[in-house]
């Protein structure tokens, strides 16, 4: 038996036993744990049984995506209507319409 699992089987026949009672009693068998350890695994054993967590978040995407095609046809309009800045006056009074 390893001594994770002598850790654990104690405190489930001694739900009351502290890190240091635990590691006294565990001694007494000839198991050798420190208080700090037995905290340790009874930590860990806990957070494995709790709910799973979470996977990781998907990456933010690198900005607005626009096809090429979609790009040229916005440097046209922006052409005919002489500079981005009255492209984007266009397309506000566009919007206040909608």
């Amino acid at each position: 038996m390893n001594k994770s699992k002598a850790i654990r089987e104690f405190k489930s026949a001694h739900p009351k036993a502290g890190p240091t009672e635990t590691s006294r009693a565990l001694l007494r068998k000839g198991i050798k744990v420190t208080p700090v350890y037995v905290s340790t695994v009874l930590s860990n054993a806990s957070k494995a049984s709790g709910r799973k967590r979470r996977g990781r978040a998907k990456a933010a995407r690198g900005g607005d995506q626009f096809s090429v095609s979609a790009l040229v046809k916005a440097k046209k309009f922006a052409e005919e209507m002489g500079g981005i800045a009255q492209a984007k006056a266009a397309i506000d009074a566009v919007a206040k319409l909608l």
